[in-house]
């Protein structure tokens, strides 16, 4: 093993132990963490999105804040950070957006909502009973 560290203005540091065999090819991927500081001031951050039922087993509804709400990317990432699913799709003001996830296992997921025409987003947390 041979401990590398990564270096890049504006990132934290990294470190990755890297299996390295003589003689042969070692490919690695890092991804590097931003450095940021949390805004003093988070009023100007939508509230997160309404979903329920929670816990639910086959469909949750999710009900966005306006700033989010019109041609809108859904992820759906597990506690390993997981995509388990993905798609974009119209989500209006006022009306519940129906996320169908009864192919997802029992556990606790991050539902992540992006409109990239007015660069918002909003993020929640559900639980998947079985």
């Amino acid at each position: 093993m041979w401990p590398l560290t990564l270096t890049a203005e504006g990132y934290r540091d990294t470190i990755v132990n890297v299996p390295v065999n003589a003689f042969q090819r070692s490919d690695i991927t890092v991804y590097m963490v931003k450095k940021t500081t949390p805004p003093d001031d988070t009023s100007h951050l939508p509230e997160p999105p309404a979903l329920y039922p929670n816990p639910a087993s086959s469909v949750i509804y999710a009900l966005l804040p306006e700033e989010v709400t019109g041609s809108v990317n859904v992820s759906i990432f597990n506690q390993a950070g997981e995509t388990m699913i993905y798609y974009d799709t119209e989500i209006y003001k006022d009306i519940p957006a129906q996320i169908d996830i009864s192919r997802l296992s029992a556990g606790t997921y991050v539902a992540v909502f992006f409109n990239g025409k007015k660069n918002k987003s909003c993020m929640g947390r559900f639980i998947v009973i079985k």
